[in-house]
């Protein structure tokens, strides 16, 4: 694995849409704060992609492009990755549990809370 640098994600952009309501918001939340880590599994035409935000994992492209070895002593926490990647990660440690999630998208206006009175609402900055 090639880590990337968080200063260049011009690839990362590419292979991920905007920050979406799932997993995938990890490399969107990278590639727009550039808080994080990355890696793929060759620099020319890349088929695997391993993202890392505060130890939460995402794992995209062929799991047969991910060296195990590699993996072995860099993931640790949440992985979210296609069914396909389970032997690869079974590979790396022998605690691999599956935790099945559902998302819900609200229908409809959502209604924000009322601000209360004494509150100073201000951009984020950093």
């Amino acid at each position: 694995m090639i880590e990337q640098s968080v200063a260049d994600t011009t690839v990362l952009r590419t292979m991920f849409a905007a920050e979406l309501p799932h997993a995938e918001a990890a490399a969107g939340h990278l590639a727009g704060t550039g808080h994080g880590r990355w890696w793929l599994d060759r620099a020319e035409d890349p088929q695997a992609v391993a993202v890392e935000v505060a130890g939460n994992w995402l794992l995209r492209g062929d799991p047969d492009a991910l060296p195990v070895d590699q993996l072995r002593g860099l993931i640790r926490g949440f992985v979210d990755a296609p069914a396909e990647f389970e032997p690869v990660l079974k590979a790396v440690g022998d605690q691999v549990t599956s935790w099945p999630r559902v998302y819900f998208v609200l229908d409809g206006d959502v209604i924000a809370p009322p601000t209360p009175p004494d509150a100073e609402i201000r951009p984020l900055r950093v």
